[in-house]
């Protein structure tokens, strides 16, 4: 996966380390951490608000993102971004899903 963030320099790192089962941290960088979720039929993460924003890139299968009052299905190669301070649920209901998390600070 190759990224590129232009932004200067990173916010303060107020973003604590996302600890659920099914979401794991893959690998972090001074203004990004990437999170591998695998998200299991009838499963429901809750990102909780946070300074950082969040890309959430669909790898295989599909799962439906909600954030503030409004969802979205993803399919395998979509993505959907969230600003700040989003408070955000990730599940798929038909089958297992397979997604990156970038959170960016």
């Amino acid at each position: 996966m190759d990224i590129e963030l232009v932004k200067k320099s990173p916010s303060p790192d107020s973003c604590s380390v996302l600890s659920q089962d099914g979401i794991k941290l893959q690998w972090r960088r001074k203004m990004v951490r990437s999170y591998n979720i695998s998200v299991e039929k009838g499963k429901e993460y809750d990102i909780p608000k946070s300074n950082c924003a969040y890309l959430l890139i669909d790898i295989s299968g599909s799962v439906a993102a909600i954030a503030a009052s409004s969802m979205r299905i993803i399919k395998e190669s979509g993505f959907i971004f969230f600003p700040p301070q989003a408070e955000i649920k990730i599940s798929s209901n038909n089958s297992s899903a397979e997604c990156v998390l970038l959170e960016l600070k």
